[in-house]
Order: C-alpha cells, then structure tokens, then sequence
C-alpha cells in the first residue's frame, strides 16, 4: 500500500513585532472604513489593543452597539472597558477580550481576567488595564451595581507581584485621562509603556515619565499609536488614519455603515424651540416628543462626544 502522503505543514504566523493602539471611538462610524483597513493591515505582526470608551457617540443609537462590537472581536486581540458601554464590557464576547486589574464584584474577586501576555519580538509582554475611579463614578449606578473600583496603583503593584518573575515588560491600557496617567506612571515605575485613554485633551504624547513612554491614539477613529519593542524599549509614534478601504474579509462593515446612516438619517420628531438656550431636562425633553415615537431610537448631541475642550476629569 502506498502510503498516504503529509500535508505540507501551515506556514508559521508572523512574529508580532509591534502594538497597534486606539481609544475613545465613541462609535464614530464614518470613520471606521479608514480605521479598520489600517488595523486589519497591521494584525499579521501587531497586538491590536483599545484603551476604552468605543461606545457611545452618534451612531450607537441606532446601532445599539452591535457594529462597535463586531468591529472588536473581529479585529482586536486585547482591550480595556471604558465608562461608555459598560454593559458591552461585562458581557460576553467582549468580556473575554477585555483586561482590568482595579474592579471587583461583590464578593471581592475581579470582575475581568487582569492580565494578557502576549509575545511580542520575542519578549513577553504583560498586557493589563485600570479604569480611574473618575470614570468608573460616571457609570450610572444601576449599571454598576455590585461592582467596586479599586486604587488603580494598589491593584497594579498587586498584579505585579504575582508576576513578574515570567514578565519582560509592562504595558498599561489606562482609562482614566492623560494627567492622572502621569501621576500613575510615577507610582508604578515598573510600567514601561502606557496607552491612555478617556479624557479628550490635548495631551497625547509620546513623552517620557521616568522610565515610563505614554502615548494617547487620536480620539473618534482619527488615527493610531503603535509601539516597537526593541532592546527591551519601546520606540513610540502617534500617525493620523489614511483613507483605505476595508478589506474583502471586512466588506459587511460597509453595508452596516449604510444602513445606520439612513437610519440616522430618519427624522423622527423635532423638540419645540422652548428647549433653545435651556438647560437640558431629560423628563420635559421626552415629553416633547410626538406620540408614538417615544420608543423609536434617536440621537441627542451631548458634551460627552463632542467636547473639543479638556475633560473635567483633566482639570479638576
């Protein structure tokens, strides 16, 4: 008999070599095309990773979130909850993508799995994330229930201890905003890279704090952070997103884009002029809407996704 003769063996995937980073999506549709062709361009040598908040902007009312997420466990490797979505972040699939170290349950374990390590030029990378206490307070309370947040350098060192012995370097997915970031770095020297996230200011980096690089990626799908690991350090650049179009195995995020635009598109009532220059009652405001459309998704602006000055967890 003849014998059956081997499949040629698969060739090996490619060395990771470098972290891709985004944050702050803020369900910013219009300009995802451009930010997924990047980073699926950059999966087969990066750890595609988000610093939080990739819910919650113009579209995600008519999307609910299932774009945002779909976008998420199809691209990225690793990722850090943000006050925006929380509930996308507790629940599966996301919760098996997402990392922290700093919020615990009722009955003290943590709510997400702290650590992922990853391989990256040869080194192991230990890939954690902490949201700030700020954030977390911001999350409404019913959202939140059971769950605590903890000192985000308490849980850090914590983490560290325990692991250290098979970790090459740190990095950190913060949502908590840049300044605090800095003084994090300060408490945690053994962070050797921290991607921040959630305060839309105008601190983003690279800069040096002690032996610690932060870096912020553009916010709302504007552009990118990546990081190369080489000799043990990390050489960091902040770059703007090219136009590109998605690729063949992401063409569905084309037809999903159409659709939520015609569905944001579809005006469903108009508030009286009395709402201008008032301040905003959510109770009177959806008493303003017509019959019958009191159910029907719909888009209010807030300050939240389009802020252009500093955060007030930046300032205070």
């Amino acid at each position: 008999m003849t014998p059956t003769p081997h499949a040629p063996a698969p060739a090996p995937a490619p060395a990771k070599t470098l972290i891709t980073a985004t944050t702050d999506f803020h369900s910013a549709l219009d300009r995802a095309p451009d930010l997924v062709a990047r980073l699926h361009a950059a999966r087969p040598t990066s750890l595609i990773v988000d610093s939080g908040d990739f819910f919650e902007g113009t579209h995600y009312p008519v999307t609910r979130g299932h774009i945002e997420q779909r976008i998420l466990t199809e691209v990225y490797d690793v990722i850090a909850p943000g006050n925006h979505g929380w509930t996308h972040y507790i629940t599966p699939p996301l919760r098996d993508l997402t990392v922290c170290a700093n919020v615990v349950d009722r009955a003290g374990a943590l709510l997400f799995r702290p650590l992922h390590l990853a391989d990256v030029s040869g080194q192991t990378v230990a890939v954690t994330a902490v949201i700030g206490p700020n954030a977390f307070a911001s999350i409404a309370p019913d959202l939140r229930a059971g769950q605590t947040v903890t000192d985000p350098a308490t849980a850090l060192h914590q983490l560290y201890e325990r692991h250290y012995r098979n970790v090459d370097t740190w990095v950190l997915l913060s949502h908590q905003g840049y300044q605090r970031d800095q003084v994090l770095a300060g408490r945690c020297t053994f962070l050797d890279l921290v991607f921040s996230g959630h305060c839309h200011s105008t601190h983003t980096g690279p800069e040096a704090s002690g032996t610690t690089t932060l870096v912020k990626a553009p916010e709302f799908g504007r552009g990118i952070a990546t990081a190369r690991l080489h000799h043990s350090r990390w050489t960091v650049s902040v770059e703007q997103t090219a136009l590109l179009a998605p690729p063949a195995a992401l063409s569905w995020l084309t037809d999903a884009i159409s659709d939520a635009e015609r569905a944001l598109a579809n005006v469903v009532g108009r508030p009286s002029s009395y709402w201008k220059g008032r301040p905003l009652a959510p109770r009177k405001f959806s008493d303003a809407w017509p019959p019958g459309y009191v159910d029907r998704p719909a888009s209010v602006s807030s300050s939240t996704p389009v802020r252009s000055s500093p955060a007030p967890c930046e300032t205070s």
